[in-house]
């Protein structure tokens, strides 16, 4: 993963709510992922979130809603590793596919925790914590380390990177009448889903595939 630049300053608004916590620069979280085999992913819910938007959007509209830049101001994701369960009820993610985000500055990781970051959206847009603290190097070892299930790190103003996926390949699709469905996917059908996108998945030497 390329380490990325901090291009732009937050607005003010943004600055208020974080300058008062201690957070890493974006080389440092990157050094973390990479040493990990790890990738910060928003996950397709599994069943779709309704407190994400007004309406609950199903599979694809939910990851494209985030390409084209729709939630901005903030949203919850996993960091996953090679060798992570994503088939049992222990599972380390919430869904099978999702959008690959990085941090266009150190401001753009909001919160992480091993389990739940407690978030929410404010009036204006912004996806906030309860107990907003310090971001270490420690802390994000820990959610690695003390997650039981997934973890959680909310991230604003992110960098789209790419598509994951992964065996199953299950997804939530419109089923109609306001319900939705799982069902089955491929990585040509998830691929071709999100063209311009490049795709990654996890290899079976617990390597990181494309």
């Amino acid at each position: 993963m390329q380490v990325g630049t901090e291009p732009r300053l937050p607005s003010e608004r943004y600055w208020i709510m974080d300058c008062s916590f201690g957070k890493l620069s974006v080389g440092d979280v990157y050094s973390f992922l990479s040493e990990n085999t790890a990738l910060i992913v928003h996950f397709s819910g599994v069943p779709p979130m309704s407190r994400t938007w007004e309406d609950p959007r199903p599979y694809p509209e939910d990851l494209q809603n985030v390409i084209r830049g729709g939630a901005m101001g903030g949203i919850c994701c996993s960091v996953v590793c090679a060798g992570d369960d994503f088939t049992t009820n222990n599972r380390n993610a919430c869904g099978n596919v999702g959008v690959i985000v990085g941090l266009q500055c150190k401001h753009s990781l909001v919160a992480v925790d091993p389990t739940d970051c407690g978030s929410s959206c404010n009036k204006g847009g912004f996806r906030e914590v309860n107990r907003p603290s310090d971001i270490t190097v420690p802390a994000l070892q820990k959610t690695l380390t003390e997650r039981s299930g997934w973890n959680e790190w909310v991230v604003r103003d992110y960098v789209v990177l790419g598509i994951f996926f992964i065996e199953p390949y299950l997804v939530w699709r419109d089923a109609g009448c306001g319900n939705s469905a799982e069902v089955a996917s491929s990585p040509e059908e998830i691929s071709s889903t999100f063209p311009g996108q490049r795709s990654f998945t996890f290899g079976s030497n617990r390597d990181l595939g494309i």
